[in-house]
């Protein structure tokens, strides 16, 4: 049980240690680097709507494909704003969303999604005794 305190605990050289300090690499997380910014407001950012303007050119030839009708059939006001979002941590909830993706992808509704999102419970370990 001391042993596995220890590697748990943060101790120098200990696996807890090991993941952290390799965490903070940017060779190997190049995205910590970037400068993260929370948005605060009741509008989007200008980068989000710079974002969503390209990609509804995308989401019209998906959605135009979709249906089965040209992209000039196609209002720029009626392309939907599609939003996926998996949920869950364990193993059923990985197999079901990475499925229902699959499944998006097969039959074009994929490229019609303009958001994806995924929510994953923390990393929590419990030593007891």
């Amino acid at each position: 049980m001391e042993k596995i305190r220890a590697e748990v605990s943060f101790a120098p050289g200990s696996v807890s240690d090991e993941i952290w300090r390799e965490s903070l690499d940017t060779e190997r997380n190049p995205e910590i680097a970037a400068d993260a910014r929370v948005w605060l407001g009741n509008e989007f950012s200008e980068e989000e709507m710079a974002f969503s303007r390209e990609r509804r050119k995308f989401t019209k030839r998906g959605l135009a494909k979709y249906l089965g009708v040209k992209e000039e059939e196609i209002d720029e006001r009626d392309i939907p704003t599609i939003a996926v979002a998996g949920s869950g941590g364990g193993y059923r909830a990985m197999l079901g969303t990475t499925g229902y993706l699959k499944a998006m992808k097969e039959c074009g509704l994929f490229d019609c999604v303009t958001y994806l999102a995924g929510l994953f419970p923390p990393l929590e370990i419990v030593v007891t005794g």
